[in-house]
C-alpha cells in the first residue's frame, strides 16, 4: 500500500483510533510526499495509546515539514499517551527529525532494527525514553546524528539500561537520575551549554566500559 501527502496535509490517529501497518521487506507500507524532498508533508501523529498500533516494514518519508500544533516537526510524532510498536521500518528525509516522542508518557516499548537516515536529525526524546533504543537500528547519515533529549522535569523511576546505539545521546537540560541506570560499553553523552546529571540518594549510575569502548 501508498499512502500520499500533499502539502499542508498530515495524518493523525486519534486517542480513540488504532493503526496497524504491517508490510513485508518485499512490500513495505509507505507514506510519503507527493513530492520527494525533505519536510513535503507534516507527517504521522499517533495520540492512542493501544496495543495493537504496530508499524513493521513501513516507511514514513519527506514529513516535517512544520510541527503538529507546537510538537517538534518529525516523519513520526508519538504523542501525549500515545504508544507504537516499531520494527523493521525506515524513517527517511523529513525536514527536521525523523522520530519525537513528546510526552513523557509516550511509550515505544519495541524498537527494533529501524533505519532512520537523510534527516535533518535522527530522534528527539525524554531522557526516560533513552532505553528504547536498540543496538541493531541504523540512526546514522543525518545532518545531525543524535537521541536529543527535552526536558520532563521529571525524575527517572525505572531501572534501565542504556545501549549503544551507534549514535550520542545529547543531553540539554539539567536531568535527575532517582533509579537504577546502566550504561553499555561505547555510549557517548554529549552536554550543552548549563546542562547536566544529577544522581539522588535513591538513584545509581553504573558506566562500566573497556579499553576497546570506553
Amino acid at each position: 500500500s501508498e499512502f500520499i501527502g500533499q502539502d499542508n496535509t498530515g495524518f493523525v490517529v486519534g486517542i480513540d483510533g488504532t493503526i496497524e501497518a504491517v508490510g513485508s521487506e518485499s512490500e513495505p507500507i509507505l507514506f510519503r510526499g507527493e513530492d520527494d524532498i525533505r519536510g513535503f508533508w507534516t507527517g504521522i501523529e499517533i495520540n492512542s495509546n493501544s496495543t495493537k498500533n504496530i508499524f513493521d516494514n513501513v516507511i514514513v518519508k519527506n514529513g516535517g515539514a512544520r510541527g503538529f500544533s507546537a510538537a517538534s516537526p518529525a516523519n513520526l510524532l508519538i504523542r501525549d499517551i500515545g504508544r507504537l510498536e516499531l520494527k523493521n521500518s525506515e524513517l527517511l528525509k523529513s525536514g527536521d527529525y525523523g522520530l519525537v516522542i513528546e510526552d513523557l508518557r509516550g511509550l515505544i516499548p519495541v524498537f527494533e532494527k529501524n533505519t532512520i537516515t537523510n534527516n535533518a536529525r535522527s530522534i528527539e526524546c525524554k531522557m526516560q525514553h533513552f532505553h528504547y533504543f536498540d543496538t541493531e537500528s541504523d540512526l546514522t547519515g543525518n545532518d545531525e546524528d543524535v537521541i536529543e533529549t527535552t526536558w520532563s522535569d521529571k525524575l527517572s523511576d525505572e531501572d534501565v539500561t542504556w545501549k549503544n546505539t551507534g549514535v550520542p545521546f545529547k543531553i540539554t537540560k539539567a536531568e535527575v537520575i532517582a533509579s537504577a541506570i546502566s550504561i553499555n560499553p561505547g555510549v557517548e553523552l554529549i552536554f550543552t551549554d548549563d546542562s547536566g546529571l544529577a544522581v539522588t540518594e535513591e538513584g545509581s549510575f553504573i558506566a562500566e566500559g573497556s579499553s576497546e569502548e570506553p
